[in-house]
C-alpha cells in the first residue's frame, strides 16, 4: 500500500513538473510534503512554482522572488490563509509572481499587497481585511477574476501605482470598493461592484480608464475628486445615492453610461471645469445632472427619462455658469435650453423641458412653456419674463437677478415653490398666477427692494408668499386667499405691505424678529382681512394685531377698499355749508327749510329755529347749518323771519 502511494505521489510530481527546468513545490498542511507556505518559499528559487492543498493555513507569505502560487490540480475544497489580525496575507516584494485560486481573510492591512511590477492576482477570494488587494507604487499588474467581500477597500491602487488592469472582479459589502490615489494610466474594466458607499472612487489621479464597470447600490457609483484627464464610459450604475460624482475636477471625459434609480442626484458636478458628459442615459431619478460653481463644461447628447427634476445649474463665485449645454440634451425627449450670455435675445412660443436664462441682459423671455424642470434666471439683469407657463414642474426662479420684469407667469401646481428669489433685488414681480404649489407660492430669501404687486396667490400648501432675511420689499395689491399661512416674514426688515386682501388663510400672516410696516399710514390705509369685522373705510378704531407683534393700523372694511371713493371727511362738509351761499347744495338746504317753515306757521306752530333745517347731521352741524340759514333768508327778505311768518 505504501508502495502505491509513492508510485501515485512521484507520477504526480512528474505530471506537475513545468517545463524549462522550474522546479514545483507542494504545501500540504495535513503533513504531506511542506505543511507551511513560507516553507515552500524559502527553499523555491526564482519562477519556481508552489501548489497548496486545500486546508487552512494562519501565517503571512512574503514574495521576494519570482513564484508562483496555485491550488493543486485536481484538488477540491478552499485554500484558506487566515489572518486573525496579523498584517498582510501575502506580500509581493518581487517582480513577475502570481496568486491565484486562494482564499484570504481577516488581514489588518491587506490580503494581498503589491509592491513591486507585473504580477499576476487571479481568482482569488478576499474578505474582511481593511484592503483585499493593495498595490503600493507598483505598476504594470493585472488583477482579474478575484471576489471581494466585506472589506473596506476592496482593490486599491495608491501612491504611483500606473499601468495596472483591473479586470472582471466582483466586489460587494466594501466601503471603497475600488480605490485609485495619486496614481496614473490605470485600466479599471468589467468589474461588477455591489452593495457599498464608493463603488469607484478616484483621488487626485490622472488618465485612467474607467470601462464596462457594473455598480450597483451604492452610495456613490463613481467619485472624482480633483482628477484630470479620465475617461469613465459604457458603465452602469444603478440604485444609490449618486451616479458620477465630481468634484474639482476637469478634462474628464464621461461617455455611454447608464445611470438608474438614484435617490439623489444622477450626475453632479461641483467646483469642475473642462468636463465633456456626452451620450450618457439618466433614468428614474430625484435629480439628473447638478451642475454647481463649475463652468467651461460640455454637456451633449445626455437623455434624461423619469427624472424629478432633470437640469439644475448654479453659481455664487461670480463666473460659474459659463457651460456648454446644447439643445440636443433632452429630458423625456423634449430640448434643454440654456441660454448664456446673451444681449437682447428673444425666446417665444417655446414648448422646453428646461429654461435657464444666465449671465444675460435686456432679453425677453414670452410665451413658453416648461414641462419638467423650472424657468430660471441666474446673474441676470433688465430682462423680461413674461407670459410663461411653467405649471406643474418646478416653478420659475431667480438667483443673483436684478432689474428684471417678472410678470403675467402662470406657476401652479408645482413640486416646489411657484417662485423664488434668491439673493436678488430691484425686480418687478406683477400680475402673476402662484398657486396650489407643494410650498409656497413666492419665497424671498436674502433679497432686497423688489416690487410684488397685483399677484394672485393662493391654496399654496405653505405660505402665500414668505420673506426671508430680506428687506426693503413692496409687496402691495396682491390677491393672498386659502393659503395654510397668507404672508410670513422672518428676520426681514423694512418691508412694507399694504392695500392686500388677506382672505381665508389658515393664518393671514405673520412677522418674526423683523420691523415691517404694515399699512400706508393714515391716508392710504393698510390691507384687508377676511377675519377682522370692523365699520368704516379706513377702521382706525379696529387695527389689526398679526403674530409676532406687529400690526395694520389702518385695516380697511371692505375688500380692495383702496379702490373704492373716499368719503367726504364732515369737517369738509360743515365748511362747504357754512361759506358757499351760491351752490345749489346751500339753495336746496334753504329751500327745504322754508317750506318746513311755512308749513308749521300756517298750521299754528311757531317754528324753533334754533332746531336748524331737518337734515341728518350731528348735532354741531346742525347749528352751523340753522345759522346759515337765517343769515341767508335775512339777507335775501330785508325783514325778520319772525315778521312775516308767510314768507
Amino acid at each position: 500500500m505504501r508502495k502505491l502511494v509513492a508510485i501515485s505521489c512521484l507520477m504526480l510530481l512528474i505530471c506537475l513538473l513545468p517545463l524549462g527546468g522550474a522546479r514545483m513545490y507542494i504545501v500540504d498542511s495535513e503533513g504531506f510534503a511542506y505543511t507551511t507556505i513560507n516553507e515552500a518559499v524559502a527553499d523555491a528559487g526564482d519562477e519556481d512554482i508552489i501548489y497548496i492543498k486545500p486546508g487552512t493555513y494562519s501565517e503571512e507569505v512574503v514574495l521576494d522572488k519570482k513564484l508562483y502560487l496555485m491550488p493543486l490540480k485536481g484538488e477540491e475544497g478552499p485554500i484558506v490563509l487566515q489572518g486573525d489580525g496579523m498584517e498582510a496575507g501575502i506580500t509581493i516584494n518581487a517582480d513577475g509572481c502570481s496568486i491565484e485560486g486562494m482564499t484570504i481573510a481577516g488581514f489588518a492591512e491587506a490580503g494581498i499587497k503589491v509592491a513591486s511590477a507585473g504580477n499576476l492576482i487571479k481568482n482569488n477570494q478576499l474578505t474582511q481585511s481593511r484592503a483585499g488587494i493593495l498595490l503600493f507604487d507598483s505598476s504594470d499588474n493585472e488583477v482579474s477574476g478575484n471576489a471581494l467581500t466585506d472589506c473596506t477597500g476592496g482593490i486599491v491602487l495608491y501612491a504611483g501605482s500606473k499601468n495596472n488592469r483591473l479586470l472582471d472582479n466582483q466586489i460587494s459589502n466594501s466601503s471603497l470598493s475600488i480605490l485609485l490615489r495619486d496614481v496614473p494610466g490605470n485600466a479599471i474594466t468589467g468589474n461588477k461592484i455591489s452593495s457599498c458607499d464608493y463603488g469607484v472612487y478616484l483621488m487626485n489621479c490622472s488618465n485612467n480608464q474607467i470601462d464596462q464597470n457594473a455598480i450597483k447600490e451604492s452610495t456613490f457609483g463613481i467619485n472624482l475628486e480633483n482628477c484630470t484627464d479620465n475617461t469613465i464610459q459604457g458603465c452602469t450604475i444603478e440604485s444609490g445615492g449618486y451616479g458620477l460624482n465630481v468634484l474639482a475636477s476637469s478634462g474628464n471625459v464621461f461617455q455611454n453610461n447608464n445611470l438608474t434609480s438614484f435617490e439623489d442626484t444622477a450626475i453632479n458636478m461641483i467646483y469642475c471645469r473642462d468636463n465633456e458628459f456626452k451620450d450618457n442615459l439618466v433614468k428614474d431619478s430625484q435629480f439628473g445632472i447638478i451642475v454647481l460653481d463649475s463652468e467651461m463644461n460640455a454637456l451633449e447628447n445626455n437623455r434624461l427619462e423619469g427624472t424629478d427634476r432633470g437640469l439644475y445649474v448654479e453659481d455664487f463665485t461670480g463666473h460659474g455658469l459659463n457651460n456648454q449645454i446644447s439643445e440636443t440634451n433632452t429630458i423625456d425627449g423634449e430640448p434643454i435650453l440654456y441660454i448664456y450670455g446673451q444681449k437682447g435675445a428673444v425666446i417665444q412660443g417655446r414648448e422646453v423641458a428646461h429654461l435657464t436664462l444666465a449671465e444675460s441682459q435686456d432679453c425677453t423671455v414670452q410665451g413658453n412653456t416648461i414641462t419638467n424642470d423650472a424657468l430660471m434666471l441666474a446673474n441676470s439683469t433688465g430682462n423680461r419674463i413674461v407670459e410663461n407657463n411653467a405649471s406643474g414642474c418646478w416653478g420659475m426662479a431667480l438667483t443673483n437677478a436684478s432689474g428684471n420684469l417678472v410678470a403675467n407667469n402662470r406657476a401652479v401646481a408645482n413640486k416646489y415653490n411657484g417662485l423664488i428669489l434668491v439673493i436678488s433685488e430691484g425686480n418687478n414681480i406683477s400680475g402673476n398666477i402662484l398657486s396650489e404649489n407643494s410650498q409656497n407660492g413666492l419665497r424671498l430669501i436674502e433679497s432686497r427692494a423688489n416690487s410684488i404687486s397685483a399677484n394672485q396667490v393662493d391654496q399654496n400648501v405653505q405660505a402665500g408668499i414668505w420673506l426671508n432675511v430680506s428687506a426693503k420689499n413692496l409687496i402691495s395689491g396682491n390677491q393672498i386667499s386659502n393659503n395654510s399661512m397668507g404672508l410670513s416674514i422672518t428676520m426681514s426688515v423694512d418691508n412694507r405691505i399694504y392695500h392686500n386682501n388677506f382672505l381665508d388663510n389658515g393664518e393671514q400672516a405673520e412677522d418674526k424678529l423683523g420691523n415691517n410696516t404694515w399699512d400706508g399710514g393714515e391716508v392710504d390705509g393698510g390691507n384687508f382681512w377676511s377675519d377682522l369685522s370692523c365699520r368704516g373705510y379706513i377702521c382706525q378704531d379696529f387695527p389689526k394685531l398679526i403674530s409676532g407683534g406687529a400690526i395694520d393700523r389702518y385695516p380697511y372694511a371692505e375688500r380692495d377698499g383702496w379702490t373704492k371713493p373716499r368719503p367726504l371727511p364732515p369737517s369738509n362738509l360743515s365748511a362747504k355749508i357754512s361759506t358757499n351761499a351760491s351752490t345749489n347744495e346751500s339753495t336746496i338746504l334753504a329751500a327745504n327749510v322754508s317750506t318746513s317753515i311755512s308749513t308749521n306757521v300756517s298750521a299754528g306752530v311757531t317754528p324753533d329755529l334754533s332746531a336748524g333745517p331737518s337734515v341728518n347731521l350731528s348735532s354741531n352741524q346742525s347749528a352751523e347749518a340753522s345759522e346759515a340759514y337765517v343769515n341767508l333768508s335775512a339777507s335775501d327778505s330785508g325783514s325778520d323771519v319772525g315778521d312775516n311768518p308767510s314768507a
